[in-house]
């Protein structure tokens, strides 16, 4: 059997130790805020998989049809509206009515709401600026009747911050570790600092000094798991300090978000 000189092992064991030593660190918040954010898109799923089955009983126009939008936008607290969508892409019931200047307004060019149009199946798009006039993340869900006739949409325009922000602060109380979450495209959904929230990791000013941040960002948009270090600024002041991350994946109607944890270390 062939013997390792000691110092290759004592180097190696050291090595072993620290790595355990980051895993630890970042993983427990990690796993608590990805397995919570997860049951928040599962819940979404539930939600709009319930209330289109009750508006392919009825109809998307009329009483019942808001009343399911109702209870909709009353049981999801990050919801900033939900609406119902006929067959081609116009918006035709609201909740809460203080959105109702939106009913009439024509959809249909939305990436989302093209895919839903054309293949009758759930859809969850990017952040974008909506036509209610704030940044937010629209699921749609088909309406279709048991005869499978295609009826229109049940959609839900949400904050991803609210849905982010209260999980993400209960994960890390107490710790050393900061999280934030990114789409596979780059765009900053949650970040500790709210400025950054819609920013794009690859194209922001921002964060072009910081070609570690760059390359471990390319990293983390192509692979659904990892680690890596890179350098920026410690949270809510200029100085530049190394953090190690790891990340894992949520996702919603084949759309992913990568839930990234870091730690500042020395170098």
């Amino acid at each position: 059997m062939q013997r390792f000189p000691r110092y290759v092992l004592l180097l190696f064991t050291a090595f072993m130790l620290l790595c355990a030593s980051w895993k630890s660190a970042t993983a427990s918040p990690l796993d608590s805020a990805t397995t919570d954010i997860a049951k928040s898109l599962s819940t979404i799923d539930r939600s709009l998989t319930g209330g289109a089955r009750q508006l392919a009983l009825t109809r998307v126009t009329g009483n019942k049809a808001r009343k399911i939008l109702n209870q909709l936008v009353s049981t999801l607290p990050f919801t900033i509206d939900a609406v119902t969508i006929d067959t081609r892409g116009q918006i035709v019931e609201v909740e809460p009515q203080s959105f109702k200047k939106v009913i009439g307004q024509d959809i249909s060019n939305q990436p989302q709401v093209q895919l839903m149009l054309k293949e009758h199946r759930p859809v969850m798009s990017r952040l974008f600026n909506s036509v209610e006039g704030v940044h937010a993340i629209d699921a749609e869900y088909p309406v279709i009747e048991r005869k499978g006739k295609f009826r229109g949409a049940l959609s839900l325009l949400f904050s991803p911050e609210q849905l982010l922000r209260p999980i993400i602060e209960q994960a890390v109380a107490h710790t050393e570790v900061n999280i934030w979450v990114v789409d596979t495209e780059g765009t900053m959904l949650y970040d500790i600092m709210a400025d950054h929230i819609g920013l794009n990791l690859f194209t922001a000013p921002l964060y072009q000094p910081f070609p570690s941040l760059l390359a471990i960002g390319r990293r983390i948009v192509a692979e659904p798991e990892g680690r890596g270090r890179y350098s920026f600024y410690r949270p809510q002041t200029n100085e530049q300090v190394t953090k190690e991350a790891t990340w894992k994946t949520v996702s919603l109607y084949g759309k992913e978000w990568r839930i990234v944890a870091y730690r500042m270390v020395k170098e």
